[in-house]
């Protein structure tokens, strides 16, 4: 989708920075696609590597061969890998067999082999986590899956969690659409603020989403995509705490390609009862589950992941792995 080669193809990225192609570049030849990108693996790299990303059409195949072989004979760039991501498994095992490398034989990164599709693709159907009662008020279910045993209540006690957090301080969450215009400031605020937060920063940078942060949806397609900008609110004070954004990649589903919400205690100011605050990722979720589920969506693509603990928060939601695959050129 335009959204994620946008954010896998970037050149805000400090590893491989793009004045003239912020926003990537694209392989079209008439009968194959894919993005292209051009990064160091570590801003100290002497030299940077090819990084296609989700060939299709019918001549994929034929299109990535000529295009990588001429990539590997270009005397400009000597000692480079040229890696293939987002590949369906039918696609990873056609390019070993005419070859390529499994992604272990290079890894991108030492503690995510294959960056954020290290844990696979996590899919929720939205008919298993939530519901309307006849009033119209959502409500979430307990999970049905045996896979998620421990994980069936989860969702359900944040969700609970947060509602309190909010009653006790009389406060509310407004999830408001995302305009560049009007909150780009705040959300770049945001994003900046959760990258330092974290404490072992796996693979992605603030400037990644800088490309989604600018973007504006063009007239005739404002339906395929979805943003928000959260506050919390309490009286006169309106604190700027999420933002969240994503594109539909079928009539039903819909793919999260940005989703950040500031979930440490110190982001919310002392006089306020912290007690459920750390819920708010789970809540903000699920609330966008709601908005998802009344206009016709059934099944949320919450992305790969590059750590366990981001893998185990997205089952937690019910969530179901979908593998892609990556592969080094030899």
């Amino acid at each position: 989708s335009l959204l994620g080669l946008m954010l896998y193809t970037n050149g805000y990225n400090v590893r491989g920075r793009s004045t003239r192609y912020p926003n990537g570049l694209l392989y079209y030849d008439g009968s194959a696609v894919f993005g292209v990108a051009f990064y160091r693996k570590r801003i100290e790299d002497a030299i940077g590597h090819i990084i296609l990303v989700a060939p299709r059409g019918p001549a994929w195949l034929e299109s990535v061969t000529k295009f990588v072989s001429r990539m590997k004979n270009d005397v400009l760039l000597p000692g480079m890998h040229v890696y293939i991501r987002y590949l369906l498994r039918p696609q990873m095992e056609a390019l070993l067999a005419q070859g390529y490398l499994p992604i272990t034989e290079h890894p991108w990164h030492p503690l995510a082999h294959s960056e954020d599709e290290t844990y696979p693709h996590q899919l929720v159907s939205l008919e298993e986590i939530i519901e309307y009662d006849p009033s119209g008020e959502m409500h979430i279910k307990t999970l049905e899956d045996e896979g998620s045993r421990n994980f069936r209540r989860k969702a359900r006690k944040a969700y609970r969690r947060f509602e309190n957090f909010l009653a006790r301080n009389q406060a509310s969450l407004v999830l408001t659409p995302y305009e560049p215009e009007v909150h780009g400031v705040e959300a770049q605020e945001i994003v900046a603020k959760h990258f330092k937060s974290l404490r072992e920063p796996v693979g992605s940078t603030p400037e990644d989403y800088l490309g989604l942060l600018h973007f504006s949806p063009p007239s005739h397609a404002t339906d395929n995509f979805f943003a928000r900008i959260g506050y919390l609110q309490r009286h006169q004070q309106r604190l700027p705490l999420i933002w969240f954004t994503g594109e539909k990649i079928g009539q039903q589903t819909f793919a999260v390609y940005a989703s950040f919400a500031l979930r440490r205690e110190e982001e919310i100011l002392t006089s306020w009862h912290s007690t459920g605050y750390s819920a708010i990722t789970q809540y903000m979720y699920l609330k966008l589950f709601g908005e998802f589920w009344q206009h016709g969506i059934i099944e949320v693509n919450l992305g790969g992941s590059e750590t366990l603990s981001l893998d185990r928060f997205k089952r937690q939601l019910g969530a179901k792995p979908r593998q892609t695959y990556w592969v080094v050129a030899p």
